[in-house]
């Protein structure tokens, strides 16, 4: 042999020599005392060292607490058998690798300390303590569950979570600055990282590597808030999957591509999002404070039935296309405004009936051109508060229902001829709903200054032309009992006394009452003052299939009346076509009346304006 050749040859078998050669060892705890630094409790009766590969496996022993001194070193652990917690001391881990079998928890209840730390294995890997390593921290598989604000070691290096494994927070930790990258949904779609219990931060900035999935179980909290710059980024879907009962807040922007809500807790968007894509609510709430936490209006906002997009603390949604279907979470809403004066101003398009409801303040849907809600589908207006809607509805033969104590405002054109049902509230059209047949339940109230189409006036509901008088537009109109509210403030009709102006029929088949008011104004008394309360088109006859009221006395043609110490008249036989409902305020009579046509008397007329 060459001499060369032999003096490398024996130069290679020195440096192979002394590398440092792995040993696997086994606790097997032969004194039962349970100690880390105790030789007998290992296999060989040695103690671990740096270059210790050690295993915990003997299920005779699960369950076993073992207590570490300080400075105990071994090169891996590796968990095969249920429940080991190792406590106490501190652990130097010179390769970092902590493997822990599908179906197998172990508890790292000590200080690790080292480079670098990787969970590998199907099983659960909880940290409990703070740990001091320098670098990074790798979750390749199973779970990696934090229960303290600085498990995760020196910030520096960051946290990385592959595709199928998950990082969990539990008991209300808060991770300062400690960057992070996340891959896929985590193990069966519950999320790459996770809040299990308690309120818990993740205040770095988290990377997506892939579309992604973050998740907080049930009754607990997640909130993702770095000091400054985004909260998360990388070109792909971010699903915000909060559980029942759970909040996951973002208060600084997402820069990703799409977002996604489901489960059915609440996420909260709170900063001026830069996402480019969709945002799509699949199911429980999804709640925006911000103008712009919606992104870019490119791709628009979708709601799934039974899924929320709440609007809360007086923002404005500039030309964001909305898709809505269905009535929301319990009920309150598609498209629901939490509190303040919020606005909507991009076009909302119905993919099925769909309700919108207002809790507290004001919902202003008012896109800057074109109609507020299209869509061929019924649409509900609810809640205690009040919404005004700008411009057209136009939902083709989709009806409108209005229920919840709250005001609906109407004030644009609208062009749907479906059906409008006030159930509960108030309806105030100043615009028209002239193509659709109104009806007015027990509860409501109808007013505005605008136009209606046919309306059914029915017992317990109200109408009321105008706002602090004015003119009210219909067609024709059915007054099968309720209440007619009247402002009669002076002589000018539309300006100073409240106008039905109709347009058709008009047929009172049951008692309807009379609600009048003057105000101020002391009409003359000489039969020179008249109100025409309904003046109908010169071409058709009221019909009575009942009458009017005065606190539940019938009003027959020719009858004689006082509000207010104001006596009156009425005839539904007025104006230039015989068939205007005319009230005329007459002298104070001196005896008893006899009320025309109506065979009973009427007396106790109270002194003339004792009470003005």
């Amino acid at each position: 042999m060459h001499f060369k050749t032999l003096r490398w040859l024996i130069a290679l078998g020195v440096i192979l020599s002394i590398q440092p050669v792995m040993a696997e060892i086994s606790w097997d705890n032969e004194t039962a005392d349970a100690q880390w630094s105790t030789p007998a409790n290992w296999s060989g009766n040695h103690e671990p060292t740096s270059l210790s590969e050690v295993q915990f496996s003997l299920s005779t022993i699960a369950g076993t607490v073992v207590t570490l001194e300080s400075a105990e070193e071994a090169a891996t652990l590796s968990f095969l058998t249920n429940g080991y917690v190792l406590e106490g001391g501190d652990l130097r881990l010179s390769t970092g690798t902590i493997s822990v079998g599908a179906g197998v928890t172990a508890t790292l209840a000590t200080t690790l300390d080292g480079n670098t730390i990787s969970k590998a294995g199907g099983g659960t890997l909880i940290f409990s303590e703070s740990n001091t390593y320098s670098g990074a921290t790798s979750v390749n598989a199973g779970v990696l569950n934090i229960r303290n604000d600085y498990a995760l070691g020196d910030y520096v290096m960051g946290t990385t979570v592959a595709s199928g494994a998950a990082l969990e927070l539990e008991g209300g930790v808060t991770v300062d600055s400690e960057t992070l990258t996340i891959n896929g949904t985590g193990i069966s779609s519950g999320g790459a990282l996770r809040s299990v219990s308690g309120d818990n931060s993740f205040n770095g900035l988290i990377t997506l590597a892939a579309s992604s999935r973050i998740r907080t179980v049930s009754n607990s909290t997640l909130t993702l808030h770095p000091a400054s710059g985004n909260a998360l980024e990388g070109s792909f879907t971010v699903t915000l999957a909060a559980g029942s009962n759970s909040t996951i807040s973002v208060l600084q922007p997402i820069a990703t591509s799409h977002i996604t809500k489901d489960l059915a807790g609440t996420a909260i968007l709170a900063a001026a999002n830069t996402h480019t894509g969709s945002t799509t609510v699949s199911a429980g709430i999804l709640n925006v404070q911000h103008d712009l936490a919606l992104g870019s209006t490119n791709n628009g906002t979708s709601v799934t039935s039974g899924a929320t997009l709440a609007l809360d603390g007086s923002i404005t949604i500039s030309n964001e296309a909305l898709t809505l279907r269905g009535n929301g979470v319990e009920g309150g809403g598609a498209l629901r405004s939490i509190s303040g004066e919020n606005a909507y101003q991009g076009l909302i398009t119905l993919a099925a009936d769909s309700r919108i409801h207002s809790d507290l303040d004001l919902l202003i849907l008012h896109p800057s051109s074109g109609s507020a809600i299209t869509g061929n589908f019924n649409v509900t207006f609810g809640g205690n508060a009040n919404i005004t809607v700008g411009q057209p509805i136009a939902t083709g033969n989709g009806s409108l229902i209005k229920d919840g104590n709250g005001t609906l405002t109407l004030d644009a054109v609208n062009t749907y001829t479906g059906a409008t049902i006030v159930n509960d509230g108030k309806l105030i059209v100043n615009g028209s709903i002239s193509g659709s047949a109104l009806t007015i339940n027990n509860g409501a109230t109808v007013t505005g200054s605008g136009s209606l189409g046919a309306f059914t006036l029915n017992s317990g509901g109200i109408i009321a032309p105008g706002e602090s008088p004015g003119f009210l537009n219909t067609g024709t109109i059915l007054l099968n009992g309720g209440t007619l509210a009247l402002e009669l403030h002076g002589a000018t009709p539309g300006v100073q006394y409240d106008q039905i102006n109709v347009a058709g029929d008009v047929s009172i088949s049951l008692a309807t009452a009379l609600m009048l008011s003057f105000g101020p104004y002391d009409p003359p008394d000489d039969g020179s003052q008249s109100f025409t309360i309904i003046n109908n088109d010169l071409l058709d006859a009221i019909l009575l299939g009942g009458l009017l009221t005065i606190d539940g006395q019938p009003l027959f043609e020719g009858g004689h009346f006082v509000v207010e110490g104001q006596p009156l008249v009425i005839t539904y036989a007025g104006g230039l076509g015989n068939n205007d409902v005319v009230l005329t305020a007459v002298p104070e009579p001196t005896t008893t009346i006899l009320l025309l046509g109506g065979g009973a008397l009427f007396a106790g007329f109270r002194t003339r304006r004792q009470n003005r």
